[in-house]
Parts: C-alpha cells; structure tokens; sequence
C-alpha cells in the first residue's frame, strides 16, 4: 500500500514538473535569480531616478508643468492643473522624438516598441536571445520618453531590460535553452514587480503572460526569489510602499447589491476593453505599414501626442497621479466630462506613443484608463441615484485591475496585483469577482500585446492538438505570395528589398528556384554597418531549414514551429521538395484556429465531403457560406466559446 501511494505521489509530482527540482535545483536557481534581482534592482534605481532627472528639466523647467502627486498623499491634499509655457509641449516631444528615433534605428530596433512584446516574441522563436545592448539603450530611450511626457509607462522597458539581464546570466552559467527562458522570466518578473513595489504580482504576471496556459511551475521558485531580491534593492531608495496611497479607512460591505454593481462595472470594463485594444491594434498597424524612414515614426508620434497634450495636459506620462487624486476625493479637478475626456484622449495617447516606437509600455496607462473609467461610470450612477452604496475609490481601484486583466489576459495575476496594491484582502472578492468577468467578457483575442499567444499553446511539452489542426493540410491556409532572394546578395541590397516589399522573412534560392535557406529581417539589421556592404545573404542566411508540404497537416505545421523555434516556414513542392510554392506562419495557423464563420463552428458535425466544400465556398464568398450553413444551438455555443478565453 505504501509503496504504491509512493509510486503515485512519484507520478503526480513528475506531472507538475518538479522531478528536477532538489537540493542541487534550489541552490542552482537561488544563486541565479538573486543575481538576476540585484541586477533589476540597482537598474530599477537607476531607472527611476534618470526618469525624475529629465522630468524636472522638460516638464517642470522648459514647460512649466508639475504633474500630480502620487504616494504618500493625504486626504486633505490639493492639486491644482497648470502648465506655463503649453505651447512647449509639441516641440520639446517632438525634439525627444527625433532623438530616440534616431538611436532606435541606428543601434537597436527592438528597443523602439512597448518591450514586454519584444520579450514574448524572444521567449518564444528566438530560443532565449535577447541582445546586451538592449540594456544600455532601452533606459536611455525610455527615460527620455516618459520624462518628456509620452504617454506610456516604465514597466514595460524595464521587463525587457531586466529579461536582457536574465538573457546575459543564461550565458555566463552556461544554461540551456529552457533554462534561458527561465532566466528570462525571472528577469522580467523582477523588473516589473520592484518597478511598480508588487513583487508577488509582477512575478506571477511574468508567468502568466510568457506561459499562458502552461503555468510552469519550475520557474515559480526563480521569479519569486528573483522579484523578491530585486524589490529588496530597489526599495532601498524608492521605499517598499504601494505606488498608490489607499485611504485608512476604505472598507467594502460585501453584499448582494455590491455584487450586482460591481458585476455591472466589471461587464462596461470588458467592452471598454475591447474597444481599447481595437484602438491599439489600429494604430499599431498604421505605423507599421506606413512609408516613412523609420527614424521619423517616433518624431510624428510624439509630435501627435504632444498636440493633443495642449488641450488636456493630464495625458502626459504614465498618469498614475490621476488616479491618485480619485482616490483621495478630490473630485473638483476631475469632474465628470473631463474624466470621460481623458479616457478618449489617453487612450489615442497611448496607442501613438507606444505604436511609433516611443520606448514606452501599455502597462501603465492601460491600469490608469481602467482606473479611470471606474471612477466616471461609478460618479455617472451616483448622479442618477444607482449604486450610492459603492464608493467611487474602491470602484476606481477594482476597475484598474479589471481593466488590465481584459486588456493583457493576466487575471491571476492581476488579482495578486490589485491585493498588493491595496494593502489587504478587503476589496478581494469584488476585486476577483469584477476581473473574472471583465476577462470572460473582453474575449481571447483582444489582448494588448501583439505578441500574446491566446487560446492555444505552443509549448513543446504540451502543443495543443485541436481537431481542425488535423483536419486543414498547409495547403489550404499557406500563403502563394512569397519573396525570394539569392545567397549572394550583399546584406544591404536585402535589406533595401524587404523595405519595398515589407517582409519580415525571405527565402533563399538559387538560379532554379530551389530553397538553400531563409533570411529574416532581424538578422539583417543586426549586422555591423561596416559589413553590410561586404558580407552577402549566405553569410547570415538559415541553411537547409525545415519546411512543409502542402499536404502536412497544420498540426505537423505548429509542431515543426515549436522544435525549430521558427515562426514562419516555407511550403515546397510535392514533386520537388527545393521547390517553394508559398509561404505559412504562425499568425496564420492562429487565424484558422480562431476563425469565427462557421467552417470552425460545429466541424464534428460535418463530414470531409462539407467540410472541403464549405472551405472552398468561404474562399469564394463568405457571405455564400453564411447561407450554406444554418447556425445550431451547439454552433451558436461554439461561436461563443470562440470568442471567450475559457
């Protein structure tokens, strides 16, 4: 009996991942993560205090502006808006602008974007890679941003800076690819957990948002001692108290009203959401498509910004201050149509500064929006009478967290954030109960970073095999437009066509079309200047990659992405397996995953013979197939479950 139970437990903990996890495992991963926290820790410093430096200069001296306190403020605090010289803002941004465009293109593009993206997209194609100078060049940028007053925070550039860290120790204890990545989310969990003094909350959020689905439990123990070691160092000059003051005597009644509004607000939180990352996406979209040398973007972004800036200077920075000052009541300076002005305006605000390539995160303003559009809706209902019982702080500090867990698909770990926050468990159940539904509401693809896997996982130890990836072959998803280029190409003349062509990724081939190797975009740029012009394609170029057949299922499509680490892979010929007829990649597999017409709906329910005869409809005219297939009850659940995250 004993002796079976033990071959049990064995079983059950070898599931959950811990087999490895020892004596020798915890002195391993002890010794790396502090050094990971005191690297985040004394950067976090550094980082702050650069941010306060330039701020003082542009926003206080140059243009006159003070913005509003946040942190140990009492009750009985005043603040009052007033900026000197308004006609300062547009031309000081846009200066920044210049200059951060300039240093972006010229020594690391990467660093141009939110950063927590450029993290996501490391942790999962580039086997752990995150270049060193990232760690140089992203607090540079990034301070020069928000202390300008982009709209953006500094949580995002510091999880890439502190990943870059977790990046350069994987090296230097020679780790492997796996343990690279946990290094990195180590990294990422102490940036951001020491920046804004929720170490517990930033750990889990690292977690939550690299592993999605697959919660690894191997890298709890690291992050935790890695955000831990780096809130320690950090808080040495910044102090370990909340970001936000919450009034002493703040206490929610849990009731059935209280449910009843909280649920309210929790649902005009998800839409909202919804709208937000609508916003974002089209933004992002527009900066990346349009013609302009790449060193301009941040110039029209931050000149943008800066414009709007004029008429409601409140949207400058990360806008932590407003929230604040909700908190603490005064509601004279933010009354109600100024509140719903400034949701609308930061929202824009935002989405510009980070989608030019400001250097600056989501993360922060995306809590202060929902902040924000807590506190409006909450004083709406009060002015009509509804919900008089809830208090528009708790209200402000509940909707921050059901915000950011509809926009950045982290629930659990917003939950932790907004309970570190706040001091305690008494806004708990609310809290939880307000994320979940925001969360359920927002969908699964509405998230605000790019890079977000949602709705499936691609980790090698668990690929989630749905039925439609065995049904659909790459043929029917892959893309026949493709670029090729041959091997003796110089570097800069690459360059020069994926710029005309807006490519990310070219095939290799030689006079007779046949595939010798893929080239992408990055490993381009990331060349010295000095041998652009001396080494060609084949000197950086992927020799003899993996490819696909146009009969390979997308299954076998998503698993030879996860072992080669390679996000986009090149469709040959049957006849002739050199031969590249097209192209296929992750996005494009995820498009099949989560198409909403009803090909995906019920396809149980429907035999090969409709099945290949619906999809060569939806090719023709969607609106056709609309007509061909009658929504059941069990399609209309699907439907819905394909919009929901669980």
């Amino acid at each position: 009996m004993d002796s079976n139970l033990s071959r049990q437990l064995e079983r059950f903990l070898d599931r959950l991942g811990w087999k490895d996890l020892n004596v020798t495992y915890l002195r391993k991963w002890t010794i790396i993560s502090v050094f990971v926290g005191l690297l985040s820790g004394c950067t976090v410093i550094l980082f702050y205090v650069s941010i306060q430096i330039i701020s003082s200069f542009f926003l206080g001296y140059v243009m006159g502006y003070v913005p509003p306190p946040m942190g140990n403020v009492s009750a009985s605090s005043n603040y009052s808006l007033f900026v000197e010289r308004v006609w300062m803002i547009p031309l000081v941004m846009s200066g920044a602008g210049i200059v951060i465009g300039l240093i972006t293109t010229k020594f690391a593009p990467e660093t141009r974007s939110d950063g927590i993206d450029n993290v996501i997209e490391a942790f999962h194609s580039d086997k752990g890679l995150i270049r060193r100078r990232v760690a140089i060049i992203k607090p540079i940028i990034s301070s020069l941003s928000i202390g300008t007053g982009g709209s953006g925070g500094p949580e995002g550039p510091m999880a890439q800076i502190a990943s870059a860290f977790g990046s350069i120790v994987g090296k230097l204890f020679r780790l492997d690819d796996e343990e690279t990545r946990i290094a990195i989310v180590s990294g990422m969990g102490a940036g951001i957990g020491s920046m804004i003094r929720v170490p517990f909350g930033g750990a889990l959020f690292a977690i939550e948002l690299l592993y999605g689905r697959d919660f690894m439990i191997k890298s709890l123990f690291p992050v935790l001692v890695a955000s831990l070691t780096s809130y320690a160092v950090s808080g040495i000059y910044l102090g370990w108290s909340p970001i936000l003051t919450i009034p002493q005597g703040m206490i929610t009644k849990f009731t059935i009203e209280t449910i009843a509004a909280y649920a309210t607000l929790a649902a005009i939180v998800g839409i909202s959401s919804i709208f937000y990352t609508r916003i974002i996406g089209v933004i992002r979209a527009y900066f990346e498509k349009i013609r302009i040398p790449s060193f301009l973007k941040p110039v029209i972004g931050c000149a943008m910004v800066g414009i709007f800036a004029i008429g409601f200077p409140e949207i400058l920075g990360t806008g932590y201050g407003l929230v604040q000052i909700v908190i603490i009541g005064n509601y004279e300076f933010l009354p109600i149509w100024i509140l719903f002005a400034i949701i609308f305006v930061k929202m824009f605000a935002t989405s510009i500064s980070v989608g030019s390539g400001g250097g600056i995160s989501f993360f922060g303003p995306t809590l202060v929006i929902g902040g924000l559009i807590g506190a409006a809706v909450m004083s709406v209902f009060h002015l009509f009478g509804v919900f008089t019982f809830v208090d528009i702080p708790s209200a402000t500090l509940i909707s921050m967290f059901a915000f950011f867990a509809a926009g950045t698909k982290s629930p659990f770990s917003s939950i932790v954030m907004g309970t570190e926050i706040v001091g305690g468990y008494f806004l708990l159940v609310p809290l939880t109960i307000s994320v979940l539904i925001s969360y359920v509401i927002s969908g699964k693809n509405t998230s605000i970073y790019k890079n977000n896997l949602v709705g499936f996982s691609v980790r090698k130890k668990n690929l989630n095999k749905q039925r439609s990836l065995y049904q659909f072959r790459v043929g029917d998803t892959m893309d026949p437009t493709f670029y090729d280029i041959t091997k003796v190409a110089v570097i800069n003349e690459a360059i020069r066509i994926m710029k005309e062509t807006e490519s990310t990724v070219m095939a290799v081939t030689n006079n007779e079309d046949k595939l010798e190797g893929i080239i992408h975009y990055r490993d381009l740029v990331e060349t010295s200047e000095e041998n652009k012009e001396i080494k060609t394609v084949e000197d950086v170029m992927i020799k003899d990659p993996p490819f696909l057949l146009p009969s390979d299922t997308l299954q076998k499509g998503l698993e030879t992405m996860v072992t080669s680490g390679l996000s986009e892979l090149f469709v040959v010929s049957p006849s002739d397996n050199r031969l590249v007829i097209g192209l296929i990649s992750l996005d494009d597999i995820s498009r099949m995953c989560n198409e909403r017409k009803p090909i995906l709906l019920d396809i149980e329910s429907i035999d090969q013979s409709e099945i290949q005869e619906t999809k060569n409809s939806f090719k023709k005219d969607s609106s056709v197939l609309e007509r061909k297939i009658s929504l059941t009850n069990k399609q209309i659940w699907s439907k819905l479950k394909d919009h929901w995250t669980i």
